[in-house]
């Protein structure tokens, strides 16, 4: 049998795709960022994004960048860039997080790979905590083409017993996330999806450019956020 499992704050409302704000449950924030909504990088709006749902900062406090915590994190990300490099850009994201909402949020960094972060992840949705990703695109040859960041939103998985995700025989099939590069999801919890194959093999679906339907990626790196509060 297959299941899914969402980050349990989430929602799909007329509004789109938002989290429900911890003290007032009746109380939304729009959560998706596409990228050119700020003058940005990818990983810099999966970490707002990802604030946005643990309930640091509201989408009104990004639009306006009043907030004086927010205008101190957007300055750590004056020199960001999109790529991936020796997990330096997963180390300065915790970094900013952690140095601006740290009263809010903590942040964990991994530098685990495919399977080792498969784990990792099948662990902190299962809690319900943003999971930042970083994918690495695949050449013909092999060779790593550039990075990626994205916002793991949840997961589907299989489970022949009809358990839950913690359980040890659960067994991630797809990875939902949300892409700031793709569309808007106006009726879903995800806009891009990562399927897993049986051998570990890690396949982001598109048809963008290619007749096969997916592009090979490498799961590399990444970043738990967890409410503190």
């Amino acid at each position: 049998m297959r299941y899914q499992k969402i980050l349990s704050n989430l929602d799909i409302t007329k509004d789109g795709l938002v989290a429900y704000v911890k003290e007032n449950s009746k109380k939304n924030e729009v959560v998706f960022l596409k990228q050119g909504d700020a003058d940005r990088a990818c990983g810099l709006y999966c970490a707002l994004m990802s604030l946005i749902i643990c309930g640091a900062i509201s989408r009104n406090d990004i639009i306006t960048q009043e907030d004086k915590n927010l205008r101190k994190f957007l300055k750590e990300f004056k020199d960001f860039t999109p790529l991936i490099r020796e997990g330096t850009t997963a180390k300065k994201i915790a970094d900013a997080i952690e140095n601006t909402f740290n009263h809010e949020v903590s942040c964990t960094r991994t530098l685990a790979k495919n399977d080792k972060l498969l784990k990792i992840i099948k662990n902190q949705i299962s809690i319900d905590n943003p999971f930042i990703l970083g994918i690495l695109w695949e050449s013909k040859n092999g060779e790593n083409q550039g990075g990626h960041w994205v916002l793991v939103t949840g997961v589907e998985y299989e489970n022949l017993e009809g358990g839950s995700l913690e359980d040890t025989d659960s067994k991630i099939t797809k990875i939902f996330v949300l892409d700031s590069l793709g569309d808007i999801p106006k009726y879903t919890y995800w806009n891009r999806i990562i399927l897993v194959e049986e051998d570990m093999k890690y396949k982001w679906l598109t048809r963008t450019g290619n007749k096969k339907g997916y592009e090979p990626i490498t799961l590399d790196h990444g970043i738990v956020v967890e409410d503190k509060t």
